[in-house]
């Protein structure tokens, strides 16, 4: 048994208006994650799509056998806090043929996540597939054996992150970024 989503349509977040009002300056509502998904064994999303997130569009914590193909995201390109897909404290991820374009990280995959295997991805505009968010607490789960195979960036904005990070493989990436540095691996022994 597990969760399953199969070609069942869009989740449109509605984000504009809080876009808007984030580009006011006023005081704005926190927002919201299109789709959280936590405590999951055995995922199956295949052919959903995700529009105009408030915040992140697909969420995955504490997530066992997870498999995503066909999924489209679209957020605003200045959009803050809306990543496509984020992964953290999950396991056996396999994320494929996915296009997703936002104003943050396309994949951001956060501390406890292991054996993630990402391949033909679609990234652009935002800020590429980080691993991230790690070293906050003091004993934290590291993120090991992630794979990123045959995926083209567009127009991206990548920063810098890494603590307790093993087994990461680039395999066949092309595109262009937004930046002076396309690719930036600080690597720390």
């Amino acid at each position: 048994m597990g969760l399953a989503f199969h070609y069942c349509g869009i989740i449109d977040g509605q984000g504009t208006p809080l876009l808007n009002c984030k580009h006011s300056g006023k005081s704005c509502p926190i927002g919201a994650w299109s789709l959280q998904i936590n405590d999951g064994k055995n995922v199956n999303i295949n052919g959903l799509s995700s529009i105009n997130s408030q915040l992140f569009s697909i969420a995955m914590n504490r997530c066992q056998n997870v498999h995503m193909t066909r999924v489209n995201v679209l957020a605003a390109g200045d959009s803050p806090n809306t990543d496509g897909i984020h992964v953290q404290q999950s396991s056996d991820v396999t994320i494929l043929n996915l296009n997703i374009g936002n104003g943050d990280d396309c994949i951001s995959i956060g501390p406890g996540t292991s054996n993630m295997w990402m391949e033909s991805i679609t990234c652009g505009p935002g800020h590429g597939i980080s691993i991230e968010s790690l070293g906050i607490k003091a004993e934290e789960d590291g993120v090991h054996n992630v794979t990123v195979k045959s995926t083209t960036f567009t127009g991206i904005q990548n920063g810098d992150s890494g603590v307790k990070v093993s087994e990461v493989t680039f395999e066949d990436i092309k595109g262009t970024s937004a930046t002076k540095i396309a690719i930036n691996l600080i690597v720390v022994q």
